[in-house]
């Protein structure tokens, strides 16, 4: 069984990563390339790169952060075509996320997928609760009548590779995953499926990992203003026995991680120990 993925998402908007709050509100944090940078010393498995702006594909955005970037890079923004998606590839992403095209051109898609293979796209699904039922939304912005798993199923139809649903209404809102829409829709599918929308803390991710299918959890907001934050999220998912990669600069093993995702402070009885510990030496 493949362990679940923590991949690290960075918004983009005119070549500035921002902290973005149920997609109205978007607050400036830093250079995108910096970010990246930093996840990946923390030990992300993924980052997963959107630009906001509107226009064409930011190319030039896509070479810096691949620069910093040693693990899977995907990139999403004003894709519409089968000539962005190579040229994206060309430059350094590893997988492209689509939106928009997966409802004005399937044929497109479809191509993209014979061409590069369905490991490189990724079918982005933008939805928000309305009177009840989960309705998506075309580029994150038109509402549509359509559910989440309409869009999903002709996406996997024409060779979509993995599925990420991106919930609006709790996005930056820090309540939490949609925890029984993705149950539902981890189940549905064959091919691996991100959650996206609502992580506060590092419970939100063990109890989306704990009773859903799952394949990644994407984390954006709170990864982002906390030294070591992707180490301390894992560190807190293996306590708690959820079998995420640990090959990290700091697995905090021996520390205790509360659920706001920071040290527990060791008792004075430890310290003292740990004070007067004998470490041999070691001889090379």
């Amino acid at each position: 069984m493949l362990k679940p993925r923590i991949i690290g998402t960075i918004i983009v908007s005119n070549n500035w990563a921002v902290q973005s709050v149920n997609f109205q509100r978007y607050l400036p944090i830093g250079r995108p390339e910096i970010l990246a940078r930093y996840l990946n010393a923390w030990g992300v498995d993924e980052i997963l790169l959107l630009d906001i702006s509107s226009g064409q594909p930011n190319y030039d955005l896509v070479k810096k952060v691949s620069r910093f970037c040693f693990v899977p890079l995907t990139y999403g923004g004003a894709i519409r075509s089968v000539d962005h998606i190579r040229e994206l590839l060309r430059v350094g992403a590893d997988k492209v996320s689509l939106n928009t095209i997966l409802f004005d051109d399937l044929d497109i898609v479809h191509e993209a997928s014979l061409k590069f293979g369905s490991q490189a796209l990724v079918g982005c699904i933008d939805y928000r609760m309305q009177d009840g039922q989960r309705l998506v939304y075309r580029g994150g912005r038109e509402q549509t009548a359509r559910t989440p798993s309409e869009i999903a199923d002709d996406a996997e139809r024409v060779g979509i590779g993995e599925l990420l649903f991106r919930a609006m209404d709790r996005n930056g809102m820090k309540v939490g995953y949609d925890s029984e829409f993705f149950h539902e829709i981890s189940e549905r599918y064959q091919i691996p499926v991100i959650a996206s929308g609502g992580v506060g803390n590092p419970e939100h991710v063990l109890h989306l990992l704990r009773d859903s299918k799952v394949a990644a959890a994407a984390v954006g907001n709170s990864l982002n203003f906390s030294e070591q934050s992707v180490c301390l999220l894992k560190g807190y998912l293996a306590h708690n026995d959820i079998p995420v990669r640990l090959d990290l600069p700091n697995s905090y093993s021996e520390n205790h991680i509360d659920s706001d995702g920071r040290l527990v402070r060791k008792s004075d009885e430890e310290l003292l120990g740990l004070r007067f510990k004998y470490i041999e030496e070691e001889v090379i």
